[in-house]
């Protein structure tokens, strides 16, 4: 072997080795940290971003539901949001930035796609 495909092949080695991330089981309903995503996929008007997850806001990270028991309230579902999609528009139905939208619509999906969060926001009568 030449010292560059051993080189090369040292340096693929320890990023392998380096790197956490694995495969993930898209099936569960609870997840640790050390189970999130490297980065969230933020979409705003067709327009694709990528967060690094230590960047992206921690009531922004997880899908949760909770359940009440004689312990107190205790957390059921915690499933990472890899990708949340916003549409924004004004009142003419024309894509225009988030803060100035009449209306919005969103969805957060979850890393088991499972778990999607739908909603939508504007005017009140």
């Amino acid at each position: 072997m030449s010292a560059l495909r051993v080189g090369l092949f040292f340096a693929a080695l320890l990023s392998l080795a380096s790197c956490k991330r694995g495969p993930v089981d898209t099936t569960k309903h609870s997840y640790d940290d050390d189970e999130a995503p490297e980065y969230q996929t933020q979409i705003l008007n067709g327009e694709e971003k990528k967060v690094p997850w230590a960047e992206v806001p921690e009531t922004q990270r997880y899908i949760l539901e909770h359940e009440d028991s004689p312990l107190g309230e205790r957390v059921t579902v915690r499933v990472p949001i890899v990708k949340v999609t916003t549409t924004s528009l004004d009142e003419e139905g024309k894509p225009v930035p988030l803060e100035k939208a009449y209306r919005y619509e969103y969805t957060e999906e979850g890393l088991n796609p499972k778990y999607k969060i739908r909603g939508k926001g504007g005017p009140r009568p």
